[in-house]
């Protein structure tokens, strides 16, 4: 079976204009992850959807020393080749390192344990038609109807909003972004980086200002050398002051600029760190 291909460099950047009224951090030099003695492991799982009438790949991390007994909060990540380590070998694009900054930061009590559920894309020209609306509907369907409840009976989870998170990079993002306004209420936790929010004519952000219940912590990230930043405004900045104008604080809302940030995988594991801490902090 041939495994999904990376979805470095198909889609279009967004540019960057942020309002001082929107929680603004600088990241001149992120923090990376560095490989860590006991990241834990991944099981690699084939599910089949009936929603979807596909199979797909899934990757589960899970950290070292879970107890028995207990349970642990859930972050569900598109593009799940791209996230583990390197990333797998046939996708190209780079990994994240997500299992060895989660084992990092579970080791020093900035977060507790969870596990990491990462959704290997179909290939690229499938992203767009599972991550986008209005086709999205039924990749929404496939997580949160199908393997959800899966997860929740193989692993040993804790269910609810603010167990439970959602996130992604480019297209992958504005998947999780779809997600708490097609389907309020599932995820109290979201990452997104360098989210195409803009996509479909700026429909998501239409509908994003009728909005009256949000996550309780979303993380945005952004690099300046993503596109044409400061060329007036952008999908970015208007998403950043749509939910700076709902009332979420610097408690609940983070936006990070990091500064020569490029639309790559290497970019967003460099940012991972803080954004973990931030939605999961302890």
């Amino acid at each position: 079976m041939k495994l999904p291909q990376s979805h470095k460099g198909t889609e279009r950047t967004v540019a960057l204009c942020l309002s001082a009224s929107v929680a603004l951090f600088l990241c001149a030099s992120p923090s990376s992850a560095s490989a860590f003695e006991h990241p834990g492991k991944v099981d690699v799982r084939q599910f089949h959807s009936r929603v979807l009438n596909a199979d797909r790949t899934v990757r589960v991390w899970q950290p070292a020393h879970t107890r028995r007994g207990v349970r642990y909060s859930v972050l569900y990540l598109n593009d799940g080749q791209n996230l583990f380590r390197d990333g797998d070998p046939d996708s190209g694009g780079g990994g994240w390192h997500v299992d060895d900054t989660a084992a990092r930061l579970i080791d020093e009590h900035v977060v507790d344990p969870l596990i990491v559920v990462g959704i290997d894309n179909a290939g690229d020209e499938a992203r767009g038609v599972d991550y986008l609306p209005p086709t999205a509907d039924r990749y929404l369907q496939f997580v949160i109807d199908e393997l959800m409840p899966f997860i929740n009976k193989k692993y040993p989870t804790l269910v609810g909003p603010a167990h439970t998170g959602f996130g992604g990079s480019s297209y992958g993002a504005a998947c999780a972004f779809y997600a708490t306004l097609a389907r309020a209420g599932v995820f109290g936790r979201l990452l997104l980086e360098s989210p195409s929010v803009g996509a479909g004519n700026g429909l998501m952000l239409d509908r994003a200002r009728t909005m009256t219940s949000w996550p309780e912590r979303i993380v945005i990230g952004i690099g300046t050398g993503e596109g044409r930043g400061g060329r007036g405004p952008s999908a970015v900045q208007t998403l950043g002051q749509i939910l700076a104008n709902a009332g979420l604080g610097d408690n609940r809302l983070k936006v990070v600029v990091q500064e020569g940030g490029r639309h790559n995988e290497a970019s967003w594991a460099s940012r991972f760190p803080d954004a973990l801490a931030f939605l999961f902090r302890r």
